[in-house]
Formats: C-alpha cells, sequence, structure tokens
C-alpha cells in the first residue's frame, strides 16, 4: 500500500523533471536564437548600408555604351554595371560589340541573369504589386560554387542592376563581425563559438574560442535575413556555457508536494495517464486502420474496374454512353458497377488525401498542361453518372495556355465540386463550369442550379466532417471531407476556393496560382 503509490509517484515526478528540462532546453535554445539575431540584424544594417550606396551609384548611370563606361571608370569606382531593358533586351556591355575583357566576365558571371529573363520576371512580379512604391530589389544568382547578389532599380524603360560580388559581401560581412577572440575569448559569448556558414553548410568565418568536437550538432541556427538567407549562423556552445539553475529548484519543490498529496493523487493520476495513453493509442490505431483498409480496397477496387472493362468489352458496350443499357439489362448493370467503382475510387482517393493532410504531408507538383483540357477530362469521368442524374454540364473554357499547374489535384477539387453537384444539386438539372485565366492567376467557377448554401453555413461546409445535413432520408450520403480537401489542395496550389454570391444555386470559384510553362515539356 505504501511501496506503490511512492513508487508510482516516483516517476511521475521523474516524468515531469525530464518534460521541465526539455521546455528548459527549449528557452536556453530561444536565448540563443535571440543572440544569433542580434548578429543578423547588425549584418542587416551593414547590406542597407551597402543598398543605399549601390542604389546611388545605379541612380547616376547614365545611358549609352560610351557614356557608361566613362561613368565605371570615373565617378563609379570600377563598380560592374548591367543594364536591359524591359523586353530583356542587354543594352550593357553590348552584345554583339567588340567589348572589353572585364565587360565579358561580367556577362559570363551573370548569363543566367539576363539570357533567361530571371530578371526581367523579378521586376514584373515587383510592379505588378507585391512590393507598391519599391523600385529596387536585391536578385541573388550562383556563379563560382556560391551565391552572388544583383542590386537593380528600375528606372523609366530600363533596368540597372549593380553586382555585388560574392567575394565582397563576405570580405564586408567578416570585416563586420567580432573579432576571432578577444583576451582568448569572444566578445559576451565565454567559451562559445559561432560560425558563418554559407549556402552550401561551409564555414566562411567563425569566431569564439570553444573547439566543437568533430560531428558535433549546433545548440542553435539562424538564417540570416534576405539578401543573405541562404547563408546561417550557427551556436556551438558546451553544457558549461549554458544557463543554469532552471529545474534545480524544482525537483525539491516537486518532492515535496507529490509526498504532501500522495494518497490522494496516485490514484487519480494513474487513472488520467492511462486514459491519455488510451486515447492516443486509439487514436492511431483509427488513423492506421483508415490508412491500412484504404490502401487495401485500391487493389481489389482495381480489379473490379479492369474485369468490368473485360466485360463492356465482351458484350461490345460503352459504359459512357447514356443510351447503351436501353432494353439490355446486362449493359444497365455493367453501368452501375462502372459508375459506383468510379465513386469508390473518388472516395478513397479523399481518404487517402485527407490522411495526408493530417500527417502533414499534403503537397502539389505543378507541371506544364493546359487548364481547359484538365477540366475537360474531368467532365469526360463524370459524364455517364452526370447524364443518368439528368444533370447537363455547360462548358464555358477560356485558360487554353499551358501553364504549370498540377493536373491531379485540380482534378480531385473538380470532382469533390461535381460529386457535390451529382448528389445535392441534381434538381436543378444544369451545372456550368468557366475558366479564365488573368496573368499568373486562373479560375475556375462551378455554378448549379440546385438549392443553394445558406449564408450562415458558407464556411463551416469547408470544416472536415461537417454537412449542413446527416439525416439518411436526404437521399445524399457523404463522409464530409471533400470539400476540406478541395479548399487545401487550392491553398498549396497558391490559390483557394471560396463559395461566392449567386443569384440561384450555389457557386464555387477555384483559383489557382498558374505561371506560364515556358520552354518546359510535359504531358
Amino acid at each position: 500500500m505504501v511501496v506503490v503509490p511512492v513508487g508510482a509517484l516516483t516517476w511521475l515526478g521523474a516524468r515531469v523533471v525530464g518534460q521541465q528540462e526539455v521546455l528548459a532546453s527549449h528557452q536556453v535554445k530561444a536565448l540563443l536564437i535571440d543572440r544569433l539575431r542580434e548578429v543578423d540584424a547588425s549584418i542587416a544594417q551593414l547590406m542597407d548600408a551597402r543598398e543605399r550606396a549601390l542604389l546611388k551609384l545605379a541612380a547616376a548611370v547614365p545611358t549609352g555604351t560610351d557614356a557608361i563606361r566613362a561613368f565605371l571608370a570615373g565617378d563609379g569606382g570600377g563598380a560592374e554595371v548591367l543594364v536591359v531593358d524591359l523586353e530583356g533586351r542587354v543594352l550593357y556591355p553590348p552584345l554583339g560589340a567588340p567589348m572589353s575583357a572585364r565587360e565579358q566576365a561580367l556577362l559570363d558571371r551573370t548569363r543566367t541573369v539576363w539570357d533567361g529573363d530571371a530578371l526581367q520576371a523579378a521586376v514584373a512580379v515587383n510592379r505588378a504589386g507585391e512590393r507598391p512604391g519599391v523600385d529596387h530589389a536585391w536578385y541573388g544568382y550562383f556563379y563560382g560554387g556560391g551565391l552572388n547578389l544583383l542590386l537593380w532599380r528600375a528606372e523609366g524603360d530600363r533596368v540597372v542592376a549593380v553586382e555585388l560580388s560574392r567575394i565582397a559581401v563576405m570580405s564586408d560581412v567578416i570585416a563586420h563581425l567580432p573579432a576571432t577572440t578577444v583576451d582568448g575569448e569572444a566578445p559576451g559569448r565565454p567559451e562559445s563559438r559561432v560560425v558563418l556558414a554559407d549556402e552550401s553548410g561551409e564555414p566562411i568565418y567563425q569566431w569564439g574560442p570553444y573547439e566543437p568536437p568533430a560531428g558535433e550538432a549546433p545548440r542553435a541556427a539562424l538564417a540570416l535575413s534576405p539578401p543573405l538567407a541562404a547563408w546561417s549562423l550557427r551556436d556551438y556552445s558546451p553544457e558549461s556555457a549554458l544557463p543554469t539553475g532552471l529545474t534545480g529548484g524544482l525537483t525539491f519543490n516537486l518532492g515535496a508536494a507529490l509526498l504532501a498529496v500522495a494518497l490522494a493523487l496516485v490514484a487519480l493520476a494513474i487513472y488520467l495517464y492511462r486514459v491519455r495513453t488510451r486515447e492516443m493509442q486509439l487514436a492511431a490505431q483509427r488513423v492506421s486502420f483508415v490508412n491500412q483498409v484504404s490502401h487495401e480496397l485500391k487493389t481489389p477496387l482495381t480489379n473490379i474496374r479492369l474485369y468490368a472493362e473485360l466485360l463492356a468489352e465482351e458484350l461490345d458496350v460503352d459504359p459512357e454512353d447514356p443510351d447503351a443499357d436501353a432494353g439490355d439489362p446486362a449493359a444497365r448493370h455493367l453501368k452501375v458497377i462502372t459508375g459506383e467503382s468510379q465513386r469508390l475510387s473518388r472516395l478513397i482517393a479523399n481518404v487517402l488525401t485527407f490522411a495526408r493532410g493530417q500527417e502533414g504531408r499534403l503537397a502539389v507538383r505543378p507541371r506544364p498542361r493546359v487548364l481547359d483540357d484538365v477540366v475537360r477530362a474531368v467532365r469526360a469521368t463524370f459524364a455517364p453518372s452526370l447524364d443518368q442524374a439528368g444533370v447537363t454540364v455547360v462548358l464555358d473554357l477560356d485558360a487554353a495556355d499551358r501553364v504549370l499547374v498540377d493536373a491531379d489535384a485540380v482534378e480531385q477539387i473538380l470532382a469533390n465540386l461535381l460529386s457535390n453537384v451529382e448528389k445535392y444539386a441534381r434538381t436543378g438539372g444544369e451545372v456550368r463550369v468557366t475558366t479564365r485565366r488573368d496573368g499568373d492567376v486562373s479560375t475556375v467557377t462551378v455554378a448549379d442550379q440546385g438549392p443553394g448554401i445558406p449564408a450562415a453555413s458558407r464556411e463551416d461546409v469547408f470544416l472536415p466532417f461537417r454537412r449542413l445535413s446527416d439525416k439518411l432520408s436526404d437521399g445524399a450520403a457523404g463522409t464530409g471531407i471533400g470539400l476540406d480537401i478541395a479548399r487545401q489542395l487550392a491553398r498549396l496550389h497558391g490559390g483557394d476556393l471560396r463559395l461566392v454570391d449567386a443569384a440561384r444555386g450555389a457557386c464555387f470559384a477555384l483559383t489557382l496560382h498558374t505561371p506560364p510553362a515556358r520552354g518546359e515539356d510535359g504531358p
């Protein structure tokens, strides 16, 4: 009666102390991160000063090759300058004209910038409104095994970019950082080592007397502020240099409290712990069960669809033909098998996608495709079931350009929307699918003529497992995760899925970030 409660309380106390030590470790890491942020802020001030100086130089660059050469040889201080127009043509150094070895070297270093219109794209994004009122920005490119920087400034019909080479950046930053040691220790950080690493993780500079053993992980790490976001600061500190005393008094106080309330709380503590453990195990088992069942269902479902297609060939029946079952019971039965297997495939895909979203593994992979072709493919998939339900699909397509889009994600989004039309809005008799493209944004609207969705429930329908009605008498069954999955996929694609106002029925507007597919191969 005494040993068991005391032993349980001792174990629970040890767990609490261990968790407190973990919390203290996080607090120490946060402190180290704050110290690294101070260094980052100092470097950012240096880069701001360099930016102001380079902007002043860029503003003074004249027009004309001879004038620019004279300026760079005089007031320009030998700076490296690239001038292009808004159409991507290089104005200086002059392509196709005699140029110095220094100018040729500049063109070779920055070829990836001006040859692929990358700089013009950056300027266009800036002027499109992401940074309104700002006519300049840093542009990073890789050459010679590392990061190099250009500060571009848009003026009228040209863009002037001044190069800040990797060597110059490293020299400025290192000169701005603390000395390697001061009287045997790092300033303000006794017995520690701070490392500045480049984009490949290689040390650029380090200070502090502590020599970390080979393979030791840093206590804290922080990426520098733009434009040096590819570089990072890493703090290596021994245990002796870290703040202590965060958990010292906790052990004694906790022991006294546990002894005082041991007999009263031991049963409750064990009970609550077991309940919590059981709930977590049940939750994990549910997720595992759903994933396993969904994967197991895919194999027999594939066989069902395969044999249905073979049977259709033997019976010379087209399951997608709305008149294929006229007077033929076998064809009618085959259409039911095909339609239900397709519906089950969509349900399994939704469940697996929802599980990936819960685990943080959901992602989109844009590839060069034509959005209108994707919409037509989804329409063809739903043609038999919608025709049987008496729903006419009207297509108004105007997105025929090749863009970067995840066709699988768009198909799953539209499949969920049309599936809802089939279940809830078939009384309207019509659904209109419209596509439009404006710049890098494509919009797909799906508008039905059904009963619509009340204004108070417009956001509720996007919540997982939330349905407007769960009555079996409604004649429409579902898991309630389709719209949640559709919105997640839309937002991962740089857009959104919203329910917009409509005179009748429900109208869903899908927006997607679809930049043009320039010179990329795709299906």
